[in-house]
């Protein structure tokens, strides 16, 4: 279904053909056919548009919280772009050339894809996908903030995972669950560019010492 999600003025055009055809070349009956099946992929098309929109309208707020910037939003790549796309990063975040902090956090499909589905979930046992999810945008947060180190980005999103996921809806115990297992299943797998001795309980890295919690502080 996530075919029909094009953009708005493409799917403008394909209706106007569509109609423009209809008109030519269909008499009677068929007309109304058409006209109704182009009602259909108007109004389906504008649901997918509306929850598209939305999720990244939230998405986009929770990285503004995070950040304490109100310039930034996110956004999620569209299906079209993923089938060419031969990245394997799951987000990214461009710096611009005269070192002004980058506005636009991007996220692949497939991984927002896993955040409309933990958004759209009771929150209570996310997949691992949905937690790296979660993850991957707190982690390009954090690189909207500045931080061009990978493994200090890293360290800085886990330890506001918890912080991301409430700002999604999360409870409490919810968001500090979703932290401990990116923390405990997800961490120790990353390349090594992305993992640092000094992100650890007590650590150089760890924000708030001499707390029990971690990474929640």
């Amino acid at each position: 279904m996530e075919l029909l999600a094009a953009r708005p003025l493409a799917l403008v055009a394909c209706v106007v053909v569509l109609l423009w055809l209809g008109y030519r070349h269909l008499s009677g009956r068929r007309a109304p056919v058409l006209i109704g099946l182009v009602a259909l992929v108007l109004v389906v098309n504008g649901a997918l548009e509306w929850r598209w929109i939305a999720a990244q309208g939230e998405l986009s707020g929770a990285v503004r919280s995070v950040t304490g910037r109100d310039d930034v939003h996110v956004r999620c790549q569209r299906l079209g772009a993923a089938m060419f796309y031969a990245l394997r990063y799951q987000g990214y975040v461009e710096y611009a050339a005269d070192g002004s902090l980058p506005q636009e956090a991007f996220v692949t499909w497939e991984t927002c894809q896993d955040l409309r589905g933990w958004l759209g979930s009771d929150k209570s046992s996310p997949s691992r996908e949905q937690v790296v999810a979660v993850h991957v945008l707190a982690h390009e947060a954090m690189h909207l903030t500045g931080e061009t180190n990978e493994a200090r980005t890293e360290c800085r999103a886990l330890q506001r995972d918890a912080t991301v996921a409430r700002l999604l809806g999360a409870t409490q115990a919810q968001g500090d669950a979703l932290a401990s297992r990116y923390w405990s299943e997800v961490y120790p797998q990353v390349g090594p560019d992305y993992r640092s001795a000094d992100c650890a309980p007590g650590g150089a890295w760890d924000e708030a010492p001499g707390t029990a919690a971690w990474p929640t502080g």
